[in-house]
């Protein structure tokens, strides 16, 4: 088998194509929590709001709907105890 430097770009994709994608989902999320909540998963836009109280669906966790109002997509914000400050 020749080196990668050694083939041509056809033959190069040719190779890759057996290496699964980042999905497009594992993606978003990605992005999303690098932005740390602030851009849009969906459009990247800043112009977010959150429009329903807080859920507690479980002990350690809280959910708030958002919604963008550049592009319209809503999801759900799902936040994680992870300790305190005392005030």
């Amino acid at each position: 088998m020749p080196a990668i430097d050694e083939v041509g770009c056809e033959e190069k994709a040719a190779l890759f194509a057996g290496i699964p994608q980042e999905a497009e989902e594992d993606r978003q999320q990605r992005e999303y929590l690098e932005s740390r909540g602030l851009r849009c998963p969906h459009c990247g836009g800043k112009n977010l709001e959150s429009y329903s109280p807080p859920e507690t669906p479980s002990d350690m966790t809280i959910e708030q709907t958002t919604v963008c109002l550049d592009c319209l997509m809503d999801w759900t914000d799902i936040y994680t105890l992870t300790g305190f400050t005392e005030l």
